[in-house]
């Protein structure tokens, strides 16, 4: 094997490499013959990657221990993992390495850091400056305790919108406090952000300001904050931006098109929104706007007003515009009982679909054609509204990471047994128990969370744990305890 890697190509070995971790080149290729370790050590394009490769503390004080002499030959940097607690001490170890052989990242193109706190945060923001060759950050404080002041949120995203010369793509996931709007710096005017593709998550937006300040921007994901709008006042987007996504609360269509008014390039459109009226359930008025859209995709939940409403008519979107220009295609599902109803774009756009508010008898009726599938997929599972009589809607329980419980009453044993054997909980990741005392648990219920192949982080009361402490848990990297 020695001999015949020594006969290949650089170019062939490079391109072996791409499909290797750092860990993996520096642990395990470089030390196959002589030639293969100068190739790996001269290797122009290593991958930082923090989420898979550093599990084990050598490997990642090995990595570090090389960062003198590789430094300028990383491309990408990425610290990802929401299981491990570590995350942000690994984080200030690698550049507190960097900082003692004054190393530089200088070419660097990409950063993707995934539950951190506001430190390492801030931290990474002072040094954007030091990253000549950055295009791409992607930040996300969305899953920790931290409360972030919006004040703080705000100086922190301008200083990402503003102080890199070479930033083009910014994703920020975080959490703070609910209504607070992301607060736009008036810089100078000559001080514009080089930010084309711009995703904000989890803080509100005034549009009109941020568009004024990225006038390169092509692509945008935000929710927009919430305004009466002025129809002799418009939005005026940049020329370049083409996708827009937002996330709404009781939006109204006028205000829809009042944001989309300008914006003549956009050709990919994405709108979620909750509690909306039935001025959005209107097909014509819809095509009548979006008719240089290539894409438009969308889910609305009907305000509680509308429980009593006869269903939403869907013969407007049965047009020509609809179904043979566009080629798109709508659903709608209400439940008799409530009346609750969703109408989307199918097929379905969002990662979850309201399982919790869809119980009992379903009605479905869509536009799309027999060989599309009408079935959402969701990723997080709620055993307290798990209803075994609606089968369509568990065969919608797809690609689960995540499940919680509440207070399933006598019913917990069923619903556990039918979830172990029908549904596919080999994906899931975290699980809640909320109020569950010791009582209530029994052997099922233990064996249902010890089975669960890759649950990584359990959050359960004390009383609870008690009960796990007889088990043996190898997998388990986070526990929170509720008392």
């Amino acid at each position: 094997m020695s001999d015949d890697l020594s006969k290949l190509p650089m170019e062939l070995l490079h391109m072996i490499l791409n499909h290797l971790s750092m860990s993996d080149i520096l642990t395990s290729m470089c030390f196959v013959n002589k030639r293969l370790r100068t190739i790996c050590f001269a290797y122009p394009y290593f991958p930082f990657d923090f989420s898979s490769s550093a599990k084990k503390k050598e490997q990642f004080e090995l990595v570090c221990t090389h960062l003198p002499h590789l430094s300028s030959q990383i491309r990408s940097l990425t610290f990802s993992d929401p299981c491990d607690r570590m995350m942000n001490i690994k984080i200030a170890r690698f550049f507190s390495r960097l900082n003692t052989v004054n190393s530089t990242l200088s070419k660097l193109y990409s950063i993707t850091l995934h539950s951190i706190n506001f430190e390492t945060w801030r931290s990474i923001n002072d040094r954007l400056t030091l990253l000549p060759s950055l295009l791409s950050l992607s930040i996300d404080s969305s899953h920790l305790n931290d409360v972030l002041d919006i004040s703080m949120v705000s100086k922190l995203l301008n200083d990402l919108l503003y102080n890199s010369e070479t930033l083009k793509r910014l994703a920020v996931n975080v959490h703070v406090p609910r209504n607070n709007t992301f607060i736009i710096d008036p810089r100078p005017t000559a001080t514009k952000s080089l930010i084309e593709h711009l995703i904000l998550e989890g803080v509100k937006v005034e549009i009109k300001s941020l568009l004024k300040v990225t006038p390169k921007l092509k692509v945008l994901d935000i929710q927009p904050k919430d305004y009466q709008f002025i129809p002799t006042i418009h939005i005026h987007p940049p020329q370049t931006m083409c996708d827009l996504t937002i996330r709404m609360t009781c939006v109204t269509f006028d205000q829809i098109e009042y944001i989309l008014h300008s914006m003549t390039q956009l050709t990919y459109l994405k709108i979620i929104a909750d509690s909306v009226g039935y001025d959005m359930a209107d097909g014509i008025a819809w095509s009548r706007l979006l008719k240089t859209v290539v894409i438009f995709k969308f889910k609305f939940s009907f305000k509680k007003s509308t429980f009593t409403y006869p269903p939403v008519d869907l013969t407007s979107f049965r047009t020509s515009f609809w179904l043979e220009e566009k080629h798109w295609y709508v659903t709608y599902d209400r439940c008799i009982d409530t009346g609750y109803s969703l109408l989307y774009s199918t097929p379905y756009c969002d990662s979850n679909y309201p399982l919790c508010y869809m119980q009992d008898s379903i009605i479905t009726v869509s536009t799309a054609p027999t060989s599309i599938s009408l079935l959402p997929q969701t990723n997080s599972f709620m055993f307290d509204y798990f209803d075994l009589d609606v089968t369509e809607m568990l065969r919608q329980i797809t690609h689960i990471t995540g499940c919680s419980l509440d207070d399933c009453g006598t019913s917990l044993d069923v619903k556990l047994s039918y979830a172990a054997t029908k549904l596919d909980l080999s994906q899931v990741r975290t699980f809640f128990a909320f109020r569950y005392e010791i009582d209530m648990l029994n052997d099922a219920f233990i064996r249902f969370v010890r089975d669960l192949p890759r649950l990584c982080r359990l959050t359960v009361s004390t009383a609870v744990l008690k009960v796990f402490f007889n088990h043996q848990w190898s997998n388990i990297t986070d526990l929170r305890l509720s008392l």
